[in-house]
């Protein structure tokens, strides 16, 4: 029998931040795991961070296309878009405790997240490539190209 842990999908939390570091809400969760946050602003742009037992994970910029419209964003994507943006200092300052945890970790990076990451250093200008540092903590941008 193994001994790893089942994951306890009680501790992941979706958090909605504004572009000035204040935390807005926390998604809502379904049976199925899958997150919805009401009331966002079409046009606006989120700060979406995902944690796990308070351990950063992920962030997503977001933005809302039209009110009202479920959007589903799947790991393809992320990947496909290769979209990365660097997170404001007052998201940053507002999620510090969660980026710690995580370093103090030494998590490795999730497979979507290199791919899209050389997918993004490979679309970009020569000069853009010497200066991404795989280290460095991102945002996914994500949202306003879903309209269709």
């Amino acid at each position: 029998m193994s001994d790893r842990k089942k994951i306890d999908y009680s501790k992941f939390k979706c958090e909605v931040y504004s572009s000035e570091g204040s935390h807005l809400m926390d998604a809502t969760f379904n049976k199925d795991n899958n997150f919805y946050c009401p009331g966002l602003t079409p046009g606006q742009k989120y700060y979406v961070v995902f944690s796990y037992d308070n351990i950063f994970l992920e962030c997503w910029a977001y933005t809302c296309p039209v009110a009202g419209k479920v959007v589903y964003i799947s790991p393809g994507h992320i990947v496909f878009n290769h979209g990365f943006e660097a997170i404001p200092g007052a998201v940053l300052s507002s999620i510090r405790i969660m980026i710690d945890n995580a370093k103090s970790l030494k998590l490795p990076r999730q497979r979507r997240v290199k791919h899209a990451l050389d997918a993004f250093i490979e679309s970009t200008h020569e000069g853009a490539k010497k200066m991404i540092c795989t280290k460095q903590i991102f945002a996914f941008t994500v949202g306003m190209d879903l309209n269709v």
